[in-house]
């Protein structure tokens, strides 16, 4: 599933995945026309762009709902339909995944497929740390951004269910135990045992779970804790347009990191996970390099195709600076105000101590 603002890391997705899998198949679920003309234009190996329309007209009812849901919610109302979509064309049997456009894939996806066994379903769990339970009780405990689905009447009935659930309900908002489409996998395992969970360390290493794990490298193969790095889930990150010079003048915080090459990148991660040394390393700065040549292809197949780019360098460093001027303007306001209480208690006590030598003179 992709938009114009994700055409660059669906492209990265697409490099990455078909170099360690030659032959694989990537259908791309287009959630605008650019996206499919793009696609159609470039016509990568082994890619085919679904238009929205068709997944549409395979679901009619989802056209019912999406003048209700914004365009996000709207995306992720989508994903039980497209899935049931593809695994209607796989033959018996046959295994799909369903994976998110700002995945990395480090290692041989097959990892996944061996997981997932006989199994009619594998899910990602997001793995957050004992002090951040609260995260899974708001978001649950498992990532929607990659299912693996084997061809059954157990995984049919599965999608059926969630393409239920997702058209009663799928906003951003958490509300009554649900949040988007994701929160409804939390009763996959429990309701059938076909359902599986990943263990391997190496599937779904995120900014929210990173930290937990040891990275290394060896013979240029990325290592989790020993073990081969499958994806890495690369949410939260945000791309910015402008003068770098910005960034080097101090004027950005320091979560604002700059890329330099043609085009500069300055990135920034949502939110308030936090990245390692090692995964910066190990894990973003290949990412992030690919998606700056991606990005660059992009612009020569169309200049106005590239976007996904979050506010202007120049906005974010006005942005830096009223937040500054507010908190100095607050920071004074509260001295002023201490000043004030001070002085009139000092007056307070001048009168009382002149009220009571008054008295006594009398």
């Amino acid at each position: 599933m992709a938009s114009a603002d994700y055409l660059a890391r669906a492209l990265v997705l697409h490099r990455w995945l078909t170099a360690l899998e030659p032959g694989l198949r990537l259908r791309v679920c287009c959630l605008d026309q650019t996206t499919c003309s793009v696609l159609s234009d470039m016509d990568l190996p082994g890619v085919t762009a679904l238009p929205l329309d068709e997944l549409e007209a395979f679901d009619p009812a989802l056209r019912e709902v999406r003048h209700r849901r914004t365009d996000w919610e709207y995306a992720m109302t989508l994903k039980p339909s497209l899935c049931r979509h593809a695994l209607a064309q796989a033959g018996p049997g046959g295994v799909i995944a369903y994976v998110d456009a700002d995945l990395g894939f480090f290692g041989d996806p097959a990892a996944l497929v061996d997981e997932l066994g006989e199994g009619a379903a594998l899910l990602v769990p997001h793995r957050y740390p004992p002090e951040r339970e609260w995260m899974a009780q708001a978001w649950g405990r498992f990532n929607a951004g990659t299912i693996l689905l084997r061809r059954s009447a157990e995984a049919d009935e599965a999608l059926s269910w969630w393409r239920d659930r997702c058209l009663e309900w799928c906003h951003r908002v958490p509300e009554a135990g649900r949040w988007a489409d994701q929160r409804y996998l939390d009763e996959w395992p429990r309701r059938w045992p076909g359902v599986g969970v990943v263990s391997h360390p190496g599937a779904g290493l995120a900014p929210w779970n990173g930290y937990r794990h040891e990275l290394s490298c060896t013979d240029g193969a990325v290592l989790v804790d020993g073990r081969p790095l499958v994806f890495y889930h690369h949410q939260g990150l945000r791309l910015h347009r402008g003068p770098a010079t910005l960034r080097r003048l101090g004027l950005l915080s320091t979560r604002y990191r700059l890329l330099p090459g043609r085009p500069s990148l300055v990135w920034r991660l949502e939110g308030k996970h936090s990245i390692t040394p090692a995964e910066e390393r190990l894990v973003w700065a290949p990412y992030l390099r690919a998606l700056q040549r991606a990005t660059a292809e992009l612009r020569r197949v169309d200049p106005a195709v590239p976007k996904g780019f979050s506010e202007s360098l120049e906005v974010a460093a006005l942005r830096r600076l009223v937040r500054s001027l507010a908190r100095r303007s607050r920071r004074n306001a509260r001295r002023s105000a201490r000043r004030v209480r001070k002085t009139l208690r000092r007056r307070s006590k001048r009168a009382r101590r002149a009220f009571r030598n008054a008295v006594a003179g009398s």
